[in-house]
């Protein structure tokens, strides 16, 4: 009975010292806009953008890897495109943890530490199981829009492909930039241009985009007497409002129009894409929107007063803003040097402040 005690005991000591194999990666997951299928040729994995890295390692400290090979899979929206296993090289075995990128695993010749993958990577062979994504490819070159999941597992390959350790994923969403389209304020230049009398203005558009990327807007000035074509739009004018980071399909400020002149305005986003973030030198912009700016005159004195009080705070200046907030409000006067300035003219006196550094002093 001591023997058996004895023997059940050691088995019990060595089972527990059989390692797994842990398999780290990161990012996990990754958004993109635009993803081209070539960068992740398998025949030249030294041109693929590095998507994620990790490390392979036994959780025995000191204890080496071992035998073992790599389960790997690529799946688009839950569809098996690509599936094969890696064998790990004789050098891999004696190491206790090693580090890989995906160039490691997407490499039909195998890497430093793995053998060329039993089955290879073929676009024939996903275009036979997935013909839309065929067309998307032959089309544009880019991965259709989706959920792609590389998936990574240590495996014994010799014995029925058990688990040596947990799977690790890394995922990637691809939505393809599309065009954004302004819905108001304004029509496309060409088509009737809309009298605005509201301020503040609600600008808003339609994208796909949303949640992924940041947005700048634009608004361009124009005089009563200028002429408007699509084609001098971005040459003509002058610049009256920009904004950048913008993170939904809309956005509303109160913002100094003046009676009468043309606004133009337009939106874009830096594309996300499989070697870059947010990169505004590929851009997605939209047409120009214009709209005429017509003061609403059916309560002129209450129109000047909320003026003032909103010019007052594009100024940025932390003490009238703290006047502002415990309810003090202002006249419809300005004093100036040379004038006493009230109604319109003091509103348009408030407009030079704009964007300009100013220096205030309270008094009673």
């Amino acid at each position: 009975m001591k023997r058996i005690l004895l023997i059940f005991i050691g088995l019990a000591v060595a089972m527990g010292l059989i390692a797994s194999i842990n398999i780290n990666i990161s990012p996990n997951s990754m958004d993109y806009n635009r993803f081209n299928i070539g960068q992740l040729d398998p025949e030249v994995p030294e041109g693929q953008p590095i998507l994620f890295s990790g490390t392979i390692s036994n959780d025995i400290p000191g204890e080496s890897l071992g035998e073992f090979a790599l389960s790997l899979s690529f799946t688009w929206d839950g569809l098996e495109l690509y599936s094969s296993v890696m064998d790990a090289k004789d050098q891999t075995f004696e190491m206790n943890s090693i580090s890989i990128t995906n160039r490691d695993i997407l490499d039909s010749d195998g890497s430093i530490w793995f053998k060329e993958a039993k089955e290879s990577l073929s676009l024939d062979h996903i275009f036979d199981i997935a013909p839309t994504f065929e067309d998307v490819i032959l089309n544009t070159g880019l991965l259709p829009d989706g959920t792609f999941i590389i998936t990574l597992e240590a495996i014994d390959y010799s014995n029925n492909n058990i688990s040596l350790g947990s799977p690790a994923t890394f995922t990637f969403n691809v939505t393809n930039s599309n065009a954004i389209f302004l819905n108001q304020p304004g029509n496309p230049q060409g088509r009737m241009i809309p009298d605005v009398s509201n301020n503040t203005v609600l600008y808003s558009w339609q994208t796909n985009l949303v949640g992924l990327n940041d947005f700048s807007i634009v608004i361009k000035e124009f005089e009563a007497k200028d002429e408007l074509t699509s084609r001098n739009l971005d040459s003509a004018g002058r610049m009256f409002y920009e904004a950048e980071g913008l993170t939904s399909n809309s956005f509303a400020m109160f913002l100094p129009f003046t009676d009468g002149y043309y606004y133009a305005w337009k939106v874009s986003t830096g594309l996300v894409t499989e070697s870059s973030s947010n990169n505004h030198e590929l851009a997605l912009e939209s047409d120009y929107n214009v709209f005429r700016y017509v003061e609403d005159t059916s309560s002129e004195a209450n129109q000047i007063s909320v003026k003032i009080v909103e010019l007052l705070k594009l100024l940025n200046n932390a003490e009238i803003n703290a006047l502002l907030e415990d309810g003090m409000i202002p006249t419809q006067q300005v004093v100036t040097d040379e004038n006493w300035l009230s109604g319109k003219a003091a509103v348009e006196k408030l407009r030079e402040f704009i964007r300009k550094p100013v220096t205030v002093s309270i008094e009673e």
